[in-house]
């Protein structure tokens, strides 16, 4: 009996990480246009190809966000937060197995870019 759920275990092991092996992420670190962190930002993913809702995510305890676990494609992001502009990232190509990263600088609302 012991030899059967060794073998089903392992079995179901291999069935996990073949899935987990055709998913990507994307990462992405928000901040505003001195450097500073953002809380409470809203990040949002979109098929490319239809713009129908993948998922939003939240912060981490660093305020970074993972879109995970994502097929390989096309994806678009909108990222917001109270009191910024928000921005639309479109096109972002996520591979298997692999991390595509973002680096977000949020303007304040209201700030000119003359001054």
């Amino acid at each position: 009996m012991n030899k059967q759920k060794a073998f089903y275990t392992i079995v179901l092991m291999l069935f996990f990480a073949c899935v987990n092996a055709q998913v990507g992420e994307i990462s992405v670190r928000v901040r505003n246009t001195k450097g500073d962190e953002i809380y409470k930002v809203k990040v949002v993913a979109t098929k490319n190809s239809d713009s129908s809702f993948v998922k939003e995510v939240k912060a981490d305890r660093y305020e970074n966000y993972s879109v995970k676990p994502l097929p390989p494609g096309l994806y678009n992001l909108r990222i917001s937060a109270k009191d910024y502009v928000s921005q639309e990232y479109s096109g972002i190509k996520v591979r298997e197995d692999q991390t595509t990263h973002l680096e977000v600088r949020l303007e304040p609302i209201g700030k000119s870019k003359n001054k």
